[in-house]
């Protein structure tokens, strides 16, 4: 299915992608494709909206039903069934942590795997109101792990939650004080920076916020109205040369050099097949080369700003005489850099 949730770089090179009609594999040449099947050895559901590795080289999913571990070396699956109502069962994030422990969120539970007893027991959830259950539900794209490996940071409609691992407590907008990081305002599209920070989107104010997870100080704060009027945060990315790739749930999207002051609007165009192959995306990932690639709503998509290689020029569009043609021949005048085309349709040569 060409409808990219997630994406997962595991430790052995392979780069994996959960989408709405099954997980894939591939080499760098090769698409491997499993799918849900009725049989002992297959994944859960075909919903795939999120994926980790866990330090034994095994690839965790989270589904529109449930969660499954992929143990790569047995090439075998294992299916888990998260407490909570049956009409609830679809789980949006997981998290392989750095002690090995396994996280996931769903609609309005958070969960930890027991090793011991091999299934996921419940740790939340983060209300015991019943009625507002909706309004504290983790986001997807939602939970991240602190970088001291000692708690889990979550994003919600009543703003970031903060769970402390060893004292089972969490911290939100009710008892933190006079810590200005939780504020009861809309959060989403929680992210990791390399650069040390983490952003995430506050869909009261509109911006887009970076704070150290340390110290909880503010950082940054890029409003969003001059960009996208009105968005609301789906997911945001911060690559190595400091630009946010920003999606939301406007099917808007943008690429943003907030050092700058400068934003680029991409978008998807039928007659350009260049362009992000639909109007949303849901996960980045930045490699080696510095290479983006997106997991949208029309497939998988790469992108190199610091290395283009080609751009497509509609000629025919704006020139009648090569909607029949081809181009014979092509020249760029040294002076003016005018381009300089002759086409074997009608005989001519056109200053474009």
């Amino acid at each position: 299915n060409s409808f990219c949730f997630s994406l997962l770089r595991d430790s052995r090179g392979l780069l994996w992608t959960g989408t709405l009609g099954g997980l894939n594999r591939y080499d760098g040449s090769h698409f491997t494709v499993f799918n849900a099947r009725q049989d002992s050895n297959s994944f859960i559901n075909n919903t795939i909206i999120d994926l980790c590795e866990d330090k034994q080289g095994n690839i965790w999913g989270a589904t529109g039903s449930g969660i499954f571990c992929y143990q790569v070396q047995q090439h075998k699956f294992i299916n888990y069934v998260p407490p909570g109502y049956d009409y609830a069962r679809a789980v949006n994030n997981i998290i392989c942590d750095k002690k090995g422990n396994i996280w996931a969120t769903g609609l309005w539970t958070i969960l930890k795997l027991n090793k011991q007893k091999d299934s996921f027991e419940e740790i939340g959830p983060l209300t015991k109101v019943k009625d507002s259950l909706s309004f504290y539900s983790v986001r997807a794209n939602g939970m991240i792990e602190d970088p001291s490996g000692n708690g889990i940071w979550m994003a919600t409609r009543l703003g970031l939650h903060y769970y402390t691992i060893a004292e089972n407590k969490f911290t939100s907008y009710k008892n933190s004080g006079a810590d200005s990081l939780f504020v009861k305002h809309s959060i989403s599209a929680l992210s990791w920076s390399k650069f040390g920070y983490y952003w995430f989107f506050d869909n009261t104010t509109r911006e887009m916020v970076a704070f150290d997870p340390a110290t909880h100080k503010i950082l940054h704060r890029i409003p969003a109205d001059g960009i996208i009027p009105g968005a609301v945060g789906q997911t945001l990315f911060e690559d190595s040369h400091h630009r946010l790739w920003f999606s939301t749930w406007n099917y808007k999207m943008a690429v943003v050099d907030y050092l700058n002051n400068r934003h680029t609007i991409i978008e998807y165009k039928n007659d350009n097949p260049l362009t992000v192959p639909g109007d949303n995306f849901w996960d980045v990932w930045e490699d080696e080369d510095n290479t983006i690639w997106l997991a949208s709503g029309g497939g998988l998509a790469r992108c190199n700003y610091t290395k283009s290689i080609f751009t497509i020029y509609p000629v025919a569009d704006k020139v009648p005489e090569f909607s029949a043609g081809n181009i014979g021949e092509f020249a760029i005048d040294p002076i003016n850099h005018s381009w300089w085309i002759a086409s074997d349709a009608n005989p001519s040569v056109i200053n474009y």
